[in-house]
């Protein structure tokens, strides 16, 4: 099991790295002799189009590592919690963000207001199955990456930051240890400064 979570978290983990350029501030695969889990989001990212997508991508990747490193058919239901996640972030960026430029209405509205949500489900699920064909790809580019982390996973039961970073910085990606809260930002101020 510990092997198994191992692989989950660090599927997380090597997807943050690679889409924020940030490594996790823990990445845990035994937290107790009968639990493990160990994820989370430990930074601010500021709420973008882009960045929705690349969340998106992060929670895919748990689940996506498995299947690569142990094939489809010992995929884990521990991916479950990460698909509804992904779901919600999806119709967000459809019905409420408007950042699919054939809903623009906000399609959460209730009362007088509601509009049919079942339209935008069709195109919800082409644009997750999209994602998870990329985030695929993103893992399987990364899998000498992927697996080193998850033996150190397993091996320790814990990794901080810095562990993250040093094993990604082996596999040439390069990933930055920020504290707790850091906002991550798009570069609006030097988009800003340009044309001077």
């Amino acid at each position: 099991v510990v092997a198994n979570v191992s692989v989950h978290e660090a599927g997380h983990a090597v997807a943050y790295a690679v889409l924020f350029g940030l490594a996790p501030l823990q990445l845990t695969s035994k937290v107790a002799s009968s639990y493990a889990a160990g994820f989370t989001f430990p930074h601010e990212i500021h709420e973008t189009r882009d960045a929705i997508i690349a969340k998106a991508k992060v929670f895919l990747a748990g689940g996506l590592a498995e299947e690569i490193v142990f094939g489809a058919g010992q995929a884990t239901i521990g991916r479950a919690n990460d698909r509804e996640v992904v779901s919600q972030l999806i119709l967000d960026f459809i019905r409420r963000y408007g950042f699919d430029e054939r809903f623009q209405a906000v399609y959460t509205q209730d009362g007088w207001y509601t509009m049919d949500r079942s339209v935008t489900d069709l195109d919800a699920e082409k644009m997750i199955g999209r994602l998870v064909a990329e985030t695929y790809q993103l893992l399987v580019g990364q899998r000498p990456f992927l697996v080193e982390l998850s033996r150190r996973l397993q091996r320790t039961g814990k990794l901080d930051a810095t562990d993250v970073a040093k094993c990604a910085a082996e596999f040439k990606v390069i990933c930055t240890v920020q504290a707790e809260g850091h906002l991550h930002l798009p570069g609006y101020a030097a988009e800003l400064g340009k044309g001077k």
